[in-house]
């Protein structure tokens, strides 16, 4: 006796073969798949049976082609059961089979291949000894259904992704994450609008099981959302601590006070310090710099008639990079007792201020010292002196931080402060 259900996907199949027949058309298994609810199988494990690849590389008797269906019930019946049998026979595990060659039950299984629940190191490595001889994998989908978790982590960018900063930062977030398990969702925001936004949506968001921010200086109201959050959230490079579970950060204070008291002991009486061209929607972390030189200066006995700021223009009024850069040239070579020296905000506009400023006849480091901040890959060929760090490291460490909170553990130096080094090369010399 053929089970109803069986008698109801048969009838399915071969009422679609005779109308794909009347109409002079030839049917493929995927149309075909949709009406056969019994095959518990992924389509693309269907696609390795008819392509003969992956594991299913075995040659079948069975030609598994929809135009050998002939339209009738009985025949069609015999076509599902034949593969059901084909696949059986040749390898196509599922969760009971595992279970019963590992000789445990099915929930074991599940917990084991999940790394969740009680199951000694012993049994998991059983299970999945047996899973891997099988080629049984574990559905995602069953997996976050089963445990409640989405198994990815969003990291959230105002930038391009491939800065230096963010691709190193996100490459050590992936190798963290990828080893856990996780995927990881980048997702850029360009405007405050759309940071608004997404924070509005967070409380009611169930497709991430954390986040990482990155760069971005938050308001009261986000910070406040972050608090209420049920998902652990990290600040990598963040300006505060305030809203986040956890935060990886670098000590600019320390590195301002590094390049200050190296310009002051090269003997610079004037010295500056520069900053990017910025986006206004955003306060940038690395705005912190400018800040907390100023102070260091101050506190080492510099006056105000020896600083200088040369403050990060808006971004969007510039026709392209190089024209931010001679706009902040020009503001340094023009300025009335203009500074020796300066720092700036990031190695790449240091470099690009340099050739800049030496197209007009100043000498770097004879007229104007310069010191950069990252040390990025530009930095070592341009003999650049500035500032080390590193966003792959925090990337990592930011990731783990994540991770560790996921599984519901309690961190012991939540919040990382790293500490930049300074970097000798050849544009910061003596007066």
């Amino acid at each position: 006796m053929v089970p109803r259900r069986r008698r109801t996907a048969c009838a399915n199949i071969a009422r679609r073969v005779r109308g794909a027949r009347e109409n002079g058309q030839t049917l493929g298994i995927f149309p075909l798949f949709a009406y056969c609810p019994m095959l518990a199988v992924k389509r693309t494990v269907v696609a390795q049976v008819l392509r003969r690849e992956g594991p299913m590389r075995r040659r079948y008797d069975v030609d598994w082609r929809a135009r050998h269906v002939d339209g009738s019930i009985p025949d069609a019946y015999a076509w599902c059961a034949g593969l059901e049998r084909a696949m059986k026979e040749n390898g196509v595990a599922s969760l009971k089979d595992v279970a019963a060659a590992a000789g445990v039950s099915e929930s074991t299984v599940s917990r084991a291949l999940r790394g969740t629940g009680r199951v000694s190191e012993k049994t998991r490595a059983r299970v999945q000894e047996v899973a891997d001889r099988l080629h049984f994998t574990l559905s995602r989908s069953a997996s976050s259904l089963a445990s409640g978790k989405t198994m990815r982590v969003t990291m959230v960018f105002t930038d391009s992704l491939n800065t230096w900063f963010n691709s190193a930062a996100m490459q050590g977030a992936y190798e963290v994450l990828a080893d856990a398990g996780y995927d990881l969702v980048p997702l850029i925001v360009r405007t405050q609008a759309d940071l608004r936004r997404f924070f509005e949506q967070l409380p009611g968001n169930r497709n991430a099981d954390g986040m990482i921010v990155v760069s971005i200086m938050l308001d009261q109201q986000q910070v406040g959302i972050l608090e209420d959050l049920t998902i652990p959230s990290v600040g990598l490079d963040a300006r505060a601590i305030g809203g986040y579970s956890a935060t990886v950060r670098v000590d600019d204070m320390n590195a301002m006070r590094q390049a200050v008291q190296l310009l002051n002991s090269l003997g610079h009486k004037r010295i500056g310090f520069v900053e990017m061209p910025d986006n206004p929607d955003f306060q940038f972390s690395a705005k912190l710099r400018s800040g907390a030189f100023l102070d260091v200066a101050r506190s080492m006995g510099y006056g105000e008639d020896e600083l200088s700021l040369f403050e990060g223009r808006d971004f969007g009024k510039f026709h392209s990079f190089q024209d931010a850069v001679s706009e902040a040239a020009n503001r340094i070579i023009s300025k009335r007792d203009r500074p020796t020296a300066v720092c700036v905000e990031t190695d790449d506009f240091a470099i690009a201020l340099m050739y800049a400023v030496r197209k007009v006849g100043l000498r770097v480091p004879e007229d104007l010292a310069v010191i950069g901040f990252d040390d990025n890959a530009l930095s070592s060929m341009a003999e650049l002196t500035t500032l080390h760090q590193d966003p792959q490291l925090m990337g990592r460490m930011a990731a783990e931080k994540l991770v560790t909170l996921m599984r519901g553990e309690t961190l012991a130096d939540p919040h990382s402060m790293l500490q930049a080094s300074l970097i000798l090369r050849s544009t910061a010399t003596r007066m």
